[in-house]
C-alpha cells in the first residue's frame, strides 16, 4: 500500500486522460514520487518493453 498517494485519486486522474495511442496504469507498491531500489529490476523491464513497443509504432 502507497502512503503517499491515494490509489484511487491517482485512477481518476488516469481515466480523465485522453490518449489516442492507448495507456497503461502501472502502480508499483513500493515506488511513490521517485522510484525505489527494490522495483530497478521492474521497472527495467517496463521501459524496456514501452520503448520496444514505441519504436514498432
Amino acid at each position: 500500500m502507497c502512503f503517499h498517494t491515494h490509489g484511487q485519486l491517482v485512477e481518476v486522474y488516469f481515466e480523465a486522460i485522453v490518449a489516442e495511442k492507448g495507456k497503461k496504469f502501472i502502480w508499483l507498491e513500493q515506488s511513490a514520487h521517485t522510484f525505489h531500489p527494490d522495483n530497478t529490476g521492474e521497472i527495467e523491464i517496463l521501459l524496456n518493453y514501452e520503448l520496444k513497443f514505441a519504436m514498432e509504432t
